[in-house]
């Protein structure tokens, strides 16, 4: 892990012969001195350590080397139109169309989804041999083609994106760790073309036996209408985690629950379970005979389901936990997590940066390390080798089982959720506080669910009749999880979004329960007199006391960021739209305008970046004018934070009368939702110390002004400079500013200016604005390319001003010192 861990941070072909040839001589080495059996132990320790190190290095390196024909290569900037052939590695899963943005006038299209091992370019006149995994999206619901299968699709090929703005997913990174370093969309599934062939890949095979499989389980659900109780089961028992929707994701997401929706060592323990039990206690079979059933179930329910870290770890340690039943080995569990850890790490070297991973191999740690003590304590047993008391009646043996599999279920859901919290607030940002305890309400059913699932397949198999029984009792468990999942989700305060802690906390954190654990696993080792062992007792316990302060110190100040030392404007990047947020250094903020014309929530956009930024309440939401593109969000934004005011020019509520939207927008407002005004210009309002005046419109505007010339003009000045926000401003509400700039009843010099109306330019008018206004920064909030407005810049203002585009820069952030000076950030720039 280390080795691998140092290679991500060197970058590509540092020392890796001479690192590769250094590990090479120390496993030598290792060999010659472990056959003689001779020399102090830190020489041995030594060895180990430079062998280990030198192979996770040469490993890693191995797979971020990418040859000459790689698909990375020939990817650019924008995204080019390509024919590539290939083979289909992945099932193809389709995501049902959602309209996150409930402005948009047209439906959005449903989209097929699987990764292409590419093996041709065909845009050439002769086709050009390539490799590399690729990403594909399809606008359609179904294709022809399953895994297995050689395609040729056509369709625009680039380069995935990183995150663009604060709090964002990295794509980019998230695809890279799954070896993916190109995305592919194909405009309609008749783009994809099948290639018949003789031969049948193995995958192709695995495509069928799923197939088959999922027809067996999904027998029981032929009539009905929702799709859900299908999807739950085709993740939760099939291990087809992509098919589950947003929807389904976000319920058991709210519900601290969405780790069963992902098979893992969870799953993997029930079946194997169920099967040992059926073995054992229903067949009367011996113990060599369940481990050997148990076994081959495991490594063909790991044929089927999706590999991932979890489910690869969990079939390792239960394959050898049933190797051990028939070759009488004693329990090693630790033994057996190290060794499935590195086959993966072998496998793939990307899987140690990934979730997954990390949050299945520490919590399986804690279940070992701490579940058994604390199960104990709750049981009252000292030790695991103290036996338990008979129960005298049946009520009481009932009693004392059911007690002891809640006790068992309270200890593990607890000590699950406490240990993951740290690298769940890491990777994802959010946290659902009653997690816990929702788990061990959801637990019991989630069990029942899968081990009817296992069942019913079974049945369906040897005794269909008994799998139509079956097939029953799972429609109604899988109904009654759905419901209660669904009821949970909507429960106050379930879910909370916050700013990631920095990565060296959490790994502090781990390190620290890392060496409390070795302590204390390696003085319960030691043995020795009572006297030695109460001291070798004491020890982790000091250590912990001493060390568990130092941790609060990092974890107290974490959620309390503040939003820097300066004033600041951050210009989001939503494509075609505008979001933009003004913050103070005493805590004050205000978000202008917040919406997009694509079909994602501008909203979630904001509200991350805005606790990524420290803000807990806004003192105002300003929206510019009624068309969608700028207030598509303001419903999410308000119902993520306090607001104290929503502020709107004079015409917004009365555009209702003749805008569907804009009606609609009012209707989605929250019900307690801040007062509400109106902004004219020559009014004034302060942002803490930052003063903001309004320089159009006037309340006195005649119904022919389309709302574009209605927009919302601010201008923010702090410390002596400032920026100004015109919205959507075209010809008429430009030429009466410079009507009234030239009368000198305004000034409108700023030093950075938000480009009007998304970068546009019109004859004349427009560089005159420009001129007016003379900024020495220009930021333009666009989801395209503006070669016009470079054009006219660089003839009207020359070289010495600088434009900024969020489409290549990504979220833009101007800063205004407390010296006075402009300070421009572009921390997301491709």
């Amino acid at each position: 892990m280390a080795g691998i861990t140092i290679s991500e941070y060197v970058g590509v072909g540092v020392l890796r012969n001479i690192t590769f040839l250094l590990s090479i001589v120390a496993l030598l080495l290792l060999l010659v001195v472990a056959a003689r059996r001779k020399g102090p132990a830190y020489v041995l320790y030594t060895l180990i350590i430079v062998a280990a190190l030198g192979f996770g290095y040469t490993r890693h390196q191995s797979a971020v080397h990418l040859p000459p024909n790689h698909v990375a290569h020939v990817l650019a900037d924008e995204p080019v139109l390509t024919r590539l052939a290939g083979r289909v590695i992945t099932q193809p899963t389709t995501t049902p169309a959602e309209k996150r943005n409930p402005f948009l006038p047209m439906e959005p299209s449903a989209r097929t989804r699987f990764v292409l091992d590419a093996a041709e370019l065909c845009t050439t006149d002769s086709p050009t041999p390539i490799t590399g995994f690729i990403r594909v999206s399809v606008e359609a619901e179904e294709i022809r083609a399953q895994m297995g299968d050689i395609v040729v699709v056509t369709g625009k090929l680039y380069r995935p994106y990183g995150p663009r703005n604060p709090g964002e997913t990295d794509w980019a990174r998230w695809n890279r760790l799954q070896n993916i370093h190109a995305c592919l969309s194909v405009e309609g599934s008749v783009h994809v073309r099948r290639v018949e062939t003789k031969n049948v890949s193995s995958r192709r095979l695995l495509a069928t036996m799923r197939g088959y499989v999922q027809g067996l389980l999904f027998e029981p659900f032929a009539e009905i209408e929702s799709d859900q109780p299908l999807r739950l089961l085709d993740a939760m028992v099939l291990g087809h985690r992509s098919a589950a929707g947003r929807q389904l994701n976000e319920a058991f997401l709210r519900t601290g629950t969405l780790h069963f929706l992902t098979v893992s060592g969870f799953h993997v323990g029930v079946l194997a379970g169920a099967v040992w039990w059926l073995v054992r206690r229903v067949l009367r079979r011996g113990t060599r005979t369940a481990a050997l059933v148990t076994m081959i179930t495991i490594m063909l329910y790991a044929l089927i389901v999706e590999h991932n870290a979890p489910i690869l770890r969990a079939a390792t340690m239960g394959i050898l936990l049933c190797l051990a039943q028939l070759t009488r080995r004693p329990f090693c569990g630790f033994n057996w997590l190290a060794l499935s850890a590195l086959c993966i790490l072998t496998y793939n070297p990307f899987e140690l940066f990934r979730a997954g991973f990390q949050l299945s191999f520490m919590q399986v740690v804690a279940i070992c390390t701490i579940v058994p003590r604390a199960y104990g304590l709750l049981v009252r047993r000292r030790n695991d080798d103290e036996v338990p008391a008979d129960a005298d009646t049946w009520s009481g043996l009932i009693a004392q089982r059911l007690w002891r599999w809640t006790a068992g279920l309270i200890v593990i859901c607890v000590i699950a959720w406490i240990v993951s919290l740290p690298l769940v607030l890491f990777h994802f940002g959010r946290f659902a506080p009653w997690g816990a305890l929702q788990s061990i309400i959801v637990s019991p059913l989630v069990v029942l669910t899968v081990v009817l699932g296992f069942f019913t397949l079974i049945t369906q198999i040897i005794l269909p009749p008994v799998g139509a029984v079956l097939g029953i009792l799972l429609r109604g468990a899988t109904d009654v999880l759905l419901w209660a999942v669904g009821k949970l989700a909507q429960l106050p305060n379930t879910l909370i979004d916050v700013q990631p802690p920095p990565a060296v906390l959490v790994i502090a954190t781990y390190a620290l329960f890392l060496l409390c654990f070795f302590t204390w696993h390696g003085s319960a080792a030691g043995g020795g007199n009572d006297a030695h062992e109460k001291r070798s007792k004491v020890k982790p316990g000091l250590l912990l006391a001493g060390l568990i302060p130092f941790l609060w110190l990092g974890w107290l100040p974490w959620p309390l960021a503040d939003t820097g030392r300066d004033y600041a404007v951050h210009v989001l990047s939503v494509g075609s739209g505008s979001t933009t947020l003004v913050t103070t250094p005493d805590g004050h903020a205000l978000v202008y305008d917040v919406g997009t014309i694509h079909n994602f929530d501008a909203g979630e956009t904001a509200a991350r970046a805005a606790r990524v930024l420290g803000i807990r309440r806004l003192d105002a939401l300003v929206l510019s004018h009624a068309n969608f593109d700028h207030y598509s969000g303001a419903p999410t934004v308000l119902n993520s934070f306090p607001a104290g005011r929503l502020l709107f020019n004079p015409y917004f509520e009365a555009a209702a009368a003749d805008n569907s939207a804009v009606r609609q927008f009012l209707d989605l407002l929250p019900v307690e939702s801040p007062p509400r005004s109106t902004l004219r210009a020559g009014g004034r309002f302060t942002l803490g110390q930052a003063a903001i005046e309004i320089l159009w419109p006037p309340a006195d505007l005649d119904e022919c002004w389309k709302p574009n010339n209605r927009s919302l003009v601010l201008r923010i000045t702090a410390n002596g400079r400032s920026v100004m926000l015109p919205g959507d401003i075209e010809r008429d509400a430009i030429r009466a500013l410079l009507k009234r700039h030239e009368s000198r009843q305004i000034k409108l010099h700023s030093d950075v200016l938000i480009a009007p109306h998304h970068g546009a330019v019109l004859p004349r008018d427009t560089a005159a604005f420009y001129q007016a206004v003379d900024p020495r920064v220009v930021v333009n909030s666009t989801g395209r390319e503006r070669p016009k407005l470079t054009t006219m810049l660089r003839e009207t203002l020359g070289d010495s001003v600088r434009l900024i585009s969020t489409h290549n820069a990504g979220a833009v952030t101007i800063r205004i010192t407390t010296e006075g000076e402009i300070e421009i950030d572009t921390p997301f720039a491709m």
